[in-house]
C-alpha cells in the first residue's frame, strides 16, 4: 500500500498494522497539529500511537509513560526548527514486550563506536534518523536488546541503490529501515575532496576483459604497437581483489613488475600471424606449448604458478629484460619482438614485485599492502579515513570497501580505518 498523509489520530486500531511512519513539515515542526505523517502498513492488529514533536528530555519521558501501558518505541522522526531539535516518538504493541532506547544525535564516527559497544551489550540498531546541525549530519539509533547485524551503509543514489540491495539480500540481510537525503553537489563538497574519482585511469598497456570475456591470459609484444610495445590482456575475474575504478573496472597496481599465473590449462607462444610456435609438426622447445595435465610434475607447476616477469609497471623504463620462467620458455627467454603469449583458462594471479632470482623461482605474490606506490597507497587511506568520518561523495562502499578488508584482514599496520568491523 503506498504511504498517505495522516494525522496522529487516523492511525488505525485493527485490520492493518503500522510499519513505519516518516514525517513531514506543514509548516511548523514545532506544533503537533501542523505535522503530517507519511507510513508504511502491513497486514496484521497492532496498536499504533504517534507522539507530539517534543525535545529529546521530553519525548524520553513520554516514551516511559506510554511504556507503562504495554506499548514500546519502534520508530523515532526528527525535526529542525527555530534551532532546536523536535522528536516525534511512535510507539506500538508487541506480541512481546521489547524494551528499546536511544542514543543522542552524534556524528557518524561517534554513532559507529556507539553501535559497537551495543553490539557488544547484546543489543542491536533497530531505526535510525540523521538530521543535520550547524552543517554536519548527525545520527540517532534506536537499540532493543537482539543479535541483529547492524550494519550502516554509505549514501546512494536510486541507481547504485538497487543492486547494492540486491546484493545484500542475497547475502542473507535484511533491510530494516531506509532514510532519505537531498544531496546537492554544488553546494556540498565533500570537505577533503577525496574520492575514487581520483584513482589513476586504466593504463594503456592493460586490457581488461569481464562477464563471458575469454579466460586466457595474454601478453603480446610487437615494435608495430604504440609505446610500450607490448599489452597485458586478462579477465577481471582472475584478479585478486582490488580497488574499482568509477567504471567499475579494477584499478591496477603499479608497483609490481610481473605475474604469477596460477593453474593453467595449458601455456604456447603465437607468432607474428598469431600461429603456434611450437606444434608436433614444427617442434620449437624455446617457445614451448605445454599441456600441464601431461605429467605430475607439469601440473605441479601449473597449481603452484607459472612466472614471468620484465620492465612493466614498477620496473618500465628499466633495462631488466623480459623473463618466462620455465616450463614457459626452456631459456628464460621471450617477449619482444612480434611474439604473443598466451595462458589458457587461468584462474587467478598474483603480483610479482621484481624479476624472481632463477634460485627462488616460487616467490610468493605481493601483499595488498604493497600493491601501490605512496601516491595511490595514500589516496587509498585518505578516501577511507573520509568515509569513516561520515563524509559522502568518496565512493568508497562502492569501490573501495572490499580492498580495504583485505588489507584490515592482514593483521600489520596497513589497516587505515580506526573500527576495521566497519563495513557499508
Amino acid at each position: 500500500m503506498p504511504p498517505v498523509p495522516l494525522k496522529p489520530e487516523d492511525f488505525p486500531k485493527s485490520a492493518i498494522r503500522f510499519a513505519h511512519p516518516c514525517t513531514f513539515l506543514i509548516p511548523n515542526p514545532a506544533l503537533a497539529d501542523d505535522i503530517e505523517f507519511e507510513a508504511v502498513w502491513n497486514d496484521g492488529s497492532i496498536a499504533a500511537q504517534a507522539g507530539a514533536a517534543l525535545p529529546l528530555d521530553d519525548v524520553l519521558a513520554t516514551g516511559e509513560q506510554i511504556a507503562q501501558s504495554g506499548m514500546f518505541l519502534f520508530d523515532v522522526e526528527l525535526e529542525r526548527f527555530n534551532g532546536e531539535t523536535f522528536y516525534h516518538g511512535v510507539f506500538r504493541t508487541e506480541v512481546t514486550n521489547s524494551t528499546t532506547k536511544m542514543s543522542p544525535p552524534m556524528p557518524r564516527p561517534a554513532f559507529t563506536a556507539e553501535r559497537d559497544t551495543r553490539i557488544a551489550d547484546g543489543q542491536e540498531l533497530v531505526d535510525m534518523e540523521t538530521v543535520e546541525i550547524g552543517g554536519e549530519v548527525l545520527y540517532v539509533g534506536l537499540w532493543r536488546q537482539g543479535d541483529g547485524p547492524s550494519a550502516v551503509s554509505a549514501l546512494r543514489d536510486f541507481g547504485a541503490f538497487g543492486p547494492f540491495a540486491a546484493e545484500q539480500t542475497a547475502a542473507g540481510r535484511t533491510l530494516a529501515d531506509l532514510e532519505l537525503r537531498r544531496v546537492v553537489p554544488d553546494q556540498q563538497p565533500p570537505p577533503t575532496g577525496v574520492s575514487t574519482a581520483d584513482f589513476p585511469d586504466t593504463p594503456d598497456w592493460i586490457e581488461f576483459r569481464s562477464g563471458a570475456g575469454s579466460r586466457d591470459i595474454t601478453i603480446r609484444f610487437s615494435p608495430t604497437l604504440p609505446p610500450p610495445n607490448y599489452r597485458l590482456s586478462l579477465h577481471v575475474d582472475q584478479l585478486p581483489v582490488l580497488p574499482l575504478d568509477e567504471t567499475g573496472f579494477p584499478v591496477m597496481p603499479d608497483n609490481f613488475c610481473g605475474l604469477r599465473i596460477f593453474d593453467p590449462d595449458r601455456t604456447l607462444w603465437l607468432d607474428e600471424d598469431n600461429h603456434t610456435i611450437d606444434t608436433p609438426q614444427s617442434p620449437n622447445p624455446s617457445f614451448p606449448t605445454v599441456d600441464y595435465s601431461a605429467s605430475t610434475e607439469l601440473e605441479t607447476f601449473a597449481l603452484s604458478g607459472v612466472t614471468f616477469t620484465g620492465p612493466m609497471g614498477a620496473c618500465a623504463g628499466s633495462n631488466d629484460p623480459w623473463r618466462f620462467d620455465f616450463p614457459l620458455t626452456d631459456t628464460s627467454t621471450g617477449g619482444p619482438p612480434n611474439r604473443t603469449f598466451v595462458a589458457d583458462l587461468a584462474s587467478e594471479v598474483a603480483f610479482l614485485n621484481h624479476n624472481v632470482p632463477l634460485e627462488t623461482p616460487f616467490q610468493p605474490g605481493l601483499k595488498p599492502k604493497d600493491y601501490f606506490k605512496p601516491e595511490i597507497a595514500d589516496l587509498i587511506k585518505a578516501i577511507a579515513k573520509a568515509w569513516e568520518e561520515g563524509e559522502d561523495g568518496t565512493g568508497y562502499c562502492e569501490s573501495l570497501a572490499d580492498f580495504v578488508d583485505a588489507l584490515c584482514e592482514a593483521g600489520d599496520q596497513s589497516c587505515p580505518l580506526e573500527n576495521p568491523s566497519e563495513n557499508c
